[in-house]
């Protein structure tokens, strides 16, 4: 069972200070999160066959032997228990913010600020993180073998001058916003703004490898004629115990490994803007009409394997899954590389060591979303609100793989259709809504203090004075369509 605790420590202190027509605040804040736990692990898992209670042990005899009778007699035929590490992965921030609320003139108000932040990348209180993955660091396999090359390894926080925390994160994040409100005559006003605003880092504690370790059960050391672990001592040679990062370049031999991107500089940032105009018409009609959009930049995302099959072997074709001789065999590979062969097309990838190496919280993704929108308002005289709206919208963006939920289907792609040209990510969102129109309808119910009814107890005022009733309507159209590459 995993344990996890997420818990913060911050500071935060702002000042304010009037000065003629400028509303000065100032401000600094100070914050970590802590993602701490521990990875799932036991209770141990044992398996019963009928190899000890069978006439012939290493030979499958009809009539004798029984699952049942080998776990009465308490040997266990299999089994594995983990033992794992504690982490305590976190994140620190900083940040200072000024900010001027400007009354140039009664018509006219200004809000100019700026921020400055900075956030580091994701840290390990002892430094049992994997900050990323190393294409061109020597691998010691290579020693081993010839006609192959075998490039790459994962890089251990603080160990051969690798940083102490994931990605290269940028020293100072500015943040300028910028707005305004202009009244064009006592019944029109038009506002306006734009800012870039940094999205924070999000993360979860990282089961790194080399920090955890699997012992499997030996159930017998001479051919099943008798047990070599029993109920009462499974492990009597006792647990493997994590290896940490001793393996350096080693660790994750033979299996799909995921780390965090080391160019990864921020979580992105959007920049944001509005022009809105809102009039009062006759018969009390409020009409709000406005543009708005946000572009979003180096935002994070997850899934992309630097370790894919180049497309110039797709003409191979079926000689792609041709069993070849193993370099790795006896050389190092272990798990799925510790055979006497592989596919041919496992020794062609770029870090043929791996069975894929796929990089997480890369700054690659980005968004663009541009919309307007008419909104009317009417307050009836009797107590009766009505708001109206219709937006129209486009959202653009290159995030790898899709994820679609819906009341007929769910689909889900993960990883980009050729990791070799991302820029055939760029398409409309999953979240693209282009067009959406909802109302709003609110009616205060005549009870109550200033109401015709039930107005002169103040005991009753209480009770059912000031209460409404709301209904809500949204339509909207959603077009999306998700093409498997698996199946093109």
């Amino acid at each position: 069972m995993e344990a996890v605790v997420f818990y913060s420590r911050s500071f935060n202190s702002t000042i304010f200070k009037f000065l003629g027509k400028h509303s000065l605040k100032a401000g600094f804040g100070f914050r970590t999160l802590h993602d701490f736990g521990t990875p799932a692990s036991g209770p141990t898992s044992l398996g019963f066959t009928d190899v000890f209670t069978r006439a012939t042990p290493q030979i499958s005899t009809a009539g004798t032997g029984s699952s049942l009778a080998t776990m009465l007699l308490g040997y266990p035929t299999s089994g594995q228990d983990t033992v794992v590490t504690n982490f305590d992965d976190f994140v620190r921030y900083y940040g200072v913010f000024l900010q001027d609320d400007y009354r140039v003139t009664p018509k006219l108000t200004l809000n100019i600020g700026i921020r400055f932040e900075y956030e580091s990348g994701v840290r390990e209180e002892n430094n049992k993180l994997i900050v990323g993955y190393g294409p061109n660091i020597p691998s010691p396999l290579q020693q081993n073998v010839s006609g192959l090359q075998i490039p790459g390894g994962v890089q251990y926080a603080g160990v051969n001058g690798n940083p102490t925390q994931t990605g290269d994160p940028l020293a100072i994040k500015p943040a300028p916003r910028f707005g305004f409100a202009y009244a064009l005559n006592s019944k029109t006003v038009v506002r306006g703004g734009y800012g870039i605003f940094w999205a924070p880092t999000f993360f979860n504690f990282q089961n790194a490898i080399g920090y955890s370790q699997t012992t499997s059960i030996v159930a017998s050391t001479n051919g099943n004629f008798t047990p070599a672990a029993t109920l009462t001592n499974p492990y009597p040679n006792g647990l493997l115990q994590p290896t940490g990062n001793s393996l350096g370049a080693l660790s994750g031999i033979g299996q799909g490994i995921t780390v965090y991107d080391p160019k990864t500089q921020s979580a992105g940032y959007i920049q944001q803007y509005s022009l809105e105009v809102q009039p009062q018409l006759p018969a009390g009609f409020l009409i709000t009409a406005a543009v708005l959009g946000s572009h979003s930049f180096d935002l994070l995302q997850s899934g992309q394997n630097i370790d894919p099959l180049n497309p110039s072997y797709f003409s191979l074709g079926s000689a792609l899954r041709q069993a070849v001789p193993n370099p790795l065999y006896n050389n190092g590979g272990v798990g799925t590389l510790g055979t006497a062969t592989v596919s041919r097309a496992q020794s062609l990838l770029p870090f043929p060591q791996y069975t894929s190496v796929t990089l997480a919280d890369s700054d690659t993704a980005s968004n663009r979303y541009y919309s307007s929108y008419v909104r009317v308002q009417r307050r009836f005289a009797n107590r009766l609100t009505l708001l109206a709206s219709y937006t129209w919208s486009r959202s653009m963006d290159n995030v790898i793989g899709v994820s679609l939920a819906g009341a007929s289907q769910i689909a889900s792609v993960s990883g980009a259709q050729n990791a070799y040209n991302l820029n055939g990510e760029w398409s409309l969102s999953t979240q693209d809504i282009p067009n959406r129109f909802s109302t709003a309808l609110t009616y205060e119910l005549p009870f109550g203090r200033g109401k015709p009814f039930l107005k002169n107890s103040r005991i009753l005022d209480y009770v059912v004075g000031g209460w409404s009733v709301n209904a809500f309507s949204v339509i909207q159209i959603r077009i999306s369509v998700v093409s498997h590459p698996a199946e093109q």
